[in-house]
């Protein structure tokens, strides 16, 4: 309602088939309200939720919700070179669009299970880009990407993972050589003979000039 209590903004159903309550209500600076209860059964709503289990009766939730109920879709996620190798870095692109307006898309990758490094992607054209720098062989890499709106709500795609292979070594072949190079080298012997034998005559006297 607005300020006046006169006038319906916005309104939504949450709950499901098992006991559930609120316990309280804030209202947020940029018009959102926070609501916070608890559930007793497992088919309580919880898409794009932090934590998705049931873990119990009385289990705890909170709620924010603004009057912007689209969420930011992520499609079309590729990469470049789908192998990577320990000498390449891996281009990361997707498609981002949202109903209202996209705040940002963040693209988040770790190593051997680690911890999430964000990167914020470059939007070129219609989609958004973002590079994974070349890590060492044998690292295993997994990467997603998540959007989220001026509204703050949130979408997280699926998790990709690729493992970086070992620059391939190649072993130098020497040039073929030219077919006429192997006939020059056997001219070129016999012309040395034929030197050597005529060089050999002369000094003994058999060919030269007679008076």
């Amino acid at each position: 309602m607005n300020s006046n209590g006169n006038e319906l903004i916005f309104s939504t159903y949450l709950g499901g088939p098992d006991d559930d309550g609120g316990l309280d209500l804030a209202l947020g600076t940029a018009g959102e309200i926070y609501v916070c209860g608890y559930t007793n059964g497992d088919g309580f709503p919880t898409t794009n939720a932090y934590d998705d289990s049931f873990n119990g009766a009385g289990d705890g939730w909170i709620l924010r919700a603004t009057a912007d109920f689209c969420y930011p879709t992520v499609t079309g996620v590729t990469r470049t070179p789908q192998s990577p190798t320990s000498a390449d870095s891996a281009t990361v692109t997707v498609g981002a669009t949202d109903d209202v307006a996209l705040n940002e898309v963040i693209l988040q990758y770790r190593t051997d299970a680690g911890s999430w490094t964000d990167i914020e992607m470059a939007l070129s054209g219609v989609t958004w880009t973002a590079i994974i720098p070349a890590m060492p062989s044998e690292t295993d890499v997994e990467y997603r990407v998540y959007a989220n709106d001026t509204a703050g709500n949130t979408v997280y795609s699926s998790i990709y993972a690729y493992t970086v292979t070992t620059v391939p070594t190649t072993t130098p072949t020497e040039p073929e050589p030219y077919w006429w190079v192997p006939l020059a080298a056997a001219m070129i012997t016999v012309v040395g003979s034929i030197v050597t034998l005529v060089a050999a005559l002369i000094r003994r006297g058999y060919i030269g000039r007679r008076e």
